[in-house]
């Protein structure tokens, strides 16, 4: 890599004032996860603030603090392009998602003989065991609930991990429904 090349992927101080940003909104969203390095992810990011405009210091402060929370529960440290929803968003979906994957655990466990040739994996083959599949359907619900808060039908409130004012996604009008309607109104019109 050259000096050129290295300027350019020069970090801006905004890059790592939004990730200290990020750091408090985890550590408020997540008391459980974050109960024994919080107050030490805090200081971290005043520290990452303070030493924002030194990308060498800065970057080995992020480091740093990836190191401690990557492993945590929810954690807001996460390999590729990070997510466009909030820490406290986040949050709320993985709580359902746990629960999710709770209720599903038991099911698919039960029924594992029946369902294991029926419910298969998007990419196909088969699901290893029954908690594999119920992952399957709690990663159906991220989905959802990630789609949901990016458009607006929920609010991520949620009371003991079951969403409230969540709106379900209109159906897909299908080709013939949107004909007959057209055929209907040329047909009144007439």
């Amino acid at each position: 890599m050259t000096n050129q090349n290295k300027k350019n992927d020069a970090k801006p101080p905004e890059y790592f004032m939004e990730r200290a940003n990020r750091v408090d909104e985890w550590v408020d969203a997540n008391p459980t996860a974050a109960k024994d390095i919080g107050q030490i992810l805090t200081m971290q990011a005043q520290l990452l603030r303070g030493a924002a405009k030194d990308e060498k210091t800065a970057m080995g402060i992020w480091r740093s603090i990836a190191a401690l929370a990557s492993g945590r529960e929810n954690t807001f440290i996460q390999k590729g392009r990070q997510s466009s929803l909030s820490a406290h968003q986040v949050a709320a979906v993985n709580s359902v998602k746990n629960m999710v994957a709770t209720a599903f655990a038991g099911f698919c466990e039960s029924n594992w003989d029946l369902l294991q040739n029926l419910i298969l994996p998007r990419g196909g083959g088969v699901h290893a065991d029954s908690a594999s599949m119920a992952d399957y359907f709690a990663n159906m619900a991220n989905r959802a609930m990630t789609e949901a808060v990016k458009d607006g039908r929920w609010n991520y409130t949620h009371e003991d991990g079951m969403p409230t004012d969540l709106t379900p996604r209109p159906p897909k009008e299908t080709e013939a429904a949107s004909e007959a309607v057209s055929e209907a109104t040329e047909e009144s019109e007439a």
